[in-house]
Parts: structure tokens; C-alpha cells; sequence
């Protein structure tokens, strides 16, 4: 958690999106993604400087573990046109 947790934090300060999805089959597991967003809130809270940073949400992708073949599918519709 904490080495992924880092690079999504990182993230987070560098773009500020308004979430973060996970997808793949860890995106099924509920633990995985509540964990994700402590460690990510711990990293803000260990650091006074950022108080005022608001973090994105976590969350699991809408289609969990089917989203990158559906996004592939999408993309190879995209090209055929």
C-alpha cells in the first residue's frame, strides 16, 4: 500500500484530479481501495505544509476488472472509423 500510496499521492499534488480510479481485479476489493485512500491521507496529514490540499477520492473503476478490455475495445472501435 504505502509504495502505491505514495506514487497516487504524487499524482494527486501534480495534476489535482477530481478522482482517482483503480481498475483490474484489485478494483473488486473494497479493503484495497479504502486502504489506498488512509495511506494517501496519511501521507497529506504527515506533511503541515499541505493542510490545504483537498485530495481526489479513490474509487473503483465502474466496470472493475473488465475496464481495460473494454477500453481497449473502445479504442480499436475508435480506429476503425
Amino acid at each position: 500500500y504505502e509504495n502505491l500510496s505514495v506514487g497516487i499521492f504524487n499524482l494527486i499534488y501534480s495534476i489535482d484530479p477530481e478522482k482517482v480510479l483503480i481498475g483490474g481485479a484489485i478494483s473488486e476489493n473494497k479493503r484495497v481501495i479504502k486502504e489506498l485512500n488512509e495511506y494517501v491521507l496519511n501521507i497529506k496529514n504527515a506533511h503541515r505544509d499541505m493542510a490545504n490540499l483537498e485530495l481526489a477520492k479513490i474509487e473503483p473503476c465502474k466496470f472493475n476488472n473488465d475496464s481495460g478490455i473494454i477500453g481497449a475495445l473502445y479504442n480499436f472501435i475508435s480506429y476503425q472509423k
